[in-house]
This record gives structure tokens, sequence and C-alpha cells, in this order.
């Protein structure tokens, strides 16, 4: 679904809503293929040469998808520039709510494990939207989606100067690269292992403007390299263990593999942490 950046005379784009559903995707014919699997490749503008905005879909669901034949699963899709769609409904996001415009759900995908060099490695995600640069919204008709993870492994999202309502359930979570994000981002009953191919500072890059919620997750060592490392679960951006804790929290659990080493390295897990790991409120800094 890739247009070129010249004048149809006449609108193009993808589509009012795209369903891909119980779908297998079989490598029988091909199982030592490790070329990435997009579920969909579209073009990487927004608003043609000739000012035409391209029209983007109101709904896009990704349910029960498997690959047979190789491990590696499948990706989703790479949306560089949302800033200058035309989805046909008001959106807009500002420093109270977000209203969006679009739906897209990730159900049940099998999803391809990536190993990222950092949070903000698009080349290592299933789903990549917005870039490194800032760029102004044309309008409420622009791209302001709903995303929801649900029940997928290996999550590697990335979210970049752009604006979204996102939510992950019963997911394991990779990583998430969320630089200048407006919108809102929510974990419930999730577990967080980051898996990189070197340390780096940080694995996550979770800040959002309207909140960044946990609830019922547990964080688990990160894996570098192929070797987990509890020693740096400090790093995961957003906890300093026995320290700090940021973002809202309920019932946020540490990794049996994580107590343990701070068991054998001092004294455990601090009362006061613990008591921030049960229940915190942003408001708390």
């Amino acid at each position: 679904m890739r247009p070129q950046n010249i004048d149809y005379l006449y609108p193009v784009g993808f589509g009012t809503s795209i369903d891909i559903e119980d779908f297998l995707v079989d490598y029988a014919a091909a199982p030592n293929s490790t070329a990435p699997c997009w579920l969909m490749h579209i073009a990487d503008f927004s608003l043609d040469r000739e000012g035409q905005r391209l029209f983007f879909p109101q709904r896009l669901l990704f349910r029960n998808i498997t690959v047979a034949n190789r491990e590696q699963g499948v990706r989703l899709l790479r949306i560089p520039s949302p800033y200058h769609y035309d989805l046909r409904r008001q959106g807009g996001c500002d420093d109270s709510r977000i209203q969006t415009n679009c739906t897209l759900v990730c159900d049940l995908v099998q999803l391809e494990k990536t190993t990222p060099s950092h949070p903000e490695d698009t080349d290592a995600t299933q789903l990549a939207i917005g870039g490194r640069d800032a760029v102004p919204y044309t309008d409420g008709l622009a791209l302001f989606p709903k995303i929801l993870f649900r029940d997928c492994d290996n999550v590697a999202l990335y979210l970049g100067n752009c604006a979204a309502s996102v939510f992950f359930e019963r997911c394991t979570v990779n990583t998430v690269g969320a630089p200048n994000f407006r919108g809102e981002i929510a974990f419930t009953d999730c577990r967080l292992q980051p898996e990189f191919a070197a340390e780096g500072e940080t694995f996550y890059a979770l800040a959002s403007t309207l909140g960044t919620r946990f609830t019922n997750c547990t964080l688990h060592a990160p894996v570098v390299a192929g070797e987990a490392k509890p020693e740096l679960v400090n790093r995961f951006g957003f906890l300093a263990v026995n320290q700090t804790l940021r973002h809202y929290h309920l019932n946020t659990a540490l990794g049996n593999e994580v107590v343990k080493h701070f068991r054998e390295q001092g004294d455990g897990i601090a009362p006061a942490f613990v008591a921030m790991l049960k229940s915190r409120h942003e408001l708390e800094d």
C-alpha cells in the first residue's frame, strides 16, 4: 500500500477499516528466511508534494495471527508521519486529555522477537509512530490513535514526537521508547523484561504528558547479550531500587531474580520501597 508522491487527481490513502484476523503466515517454502514480515507496509509521507493529505483507516485490527515453519514472528507497521493524515474524524491532545480518532488493536499476534540497541531503535520495533524530529500536527483530523496490545509477547514499540493513547494488557514488553510523547500509557497485568544487545543507559522511555500507569505488573531482570542481569534493573528508566519510583503504580512486583539479587548483595528490598510498589501516585514527586 505504497502510493507514489504524485498528484493522482483524486483522494488516495489506506482504506477506511483494515482487519487481519485468524491468519497464518506459513514459511514452509522458505523455512530459512530471516527477513522481517510486515503486516502492513505504507508510504512514509502523509502529505504529498501537491499538498494533498492521504486518508488513513479509523480502525486497524490485527488478531490471532501466527507463523508456521519458522520461529520468527511478524511486525505490524511503521507510521513515520502521523501529522498530516485526514482521518475524517476529529481528534486531538491537550494538557488535560486526548481525543482519539483511530483504533489500532494488536491481539494474540505472534510478534517477532527483536533485540534493540536502545529504546529509540526503530529498526527493532514491531510498531513505530513518529520520528526523532518534532513536527506540528496540521489539525484535529491528523492521526491520534488509541493503541491496544493484548496477550502479545516481545512487544517493542516506538512513539516519537507524537500523540496517542496506549494500553498493554497481559503482554510481555521488551521496550517502549516514547521521546517527547503526548498522551497516556497504561500497563495492566504485564511483564516488563527488556532484552537488549548492549547495556546502554536506559531500557524504557515512558514519560507521558497525561500519565504512565502500572497495574499488577512485574519487573524482571534485563537480558543483555543473552544473559539475565538483575543488577541492571535500575536502568529501566523509572526506578532505583530502595530509592525512587516514577509514574503511577498499583501492586507492582519485582521478579524473583531481582529480589534474590538485592537480598544477596545487600539488605533486600526496603519496606518504604515496597510501599511505593504497592501504591504510588505521580503527585507524590
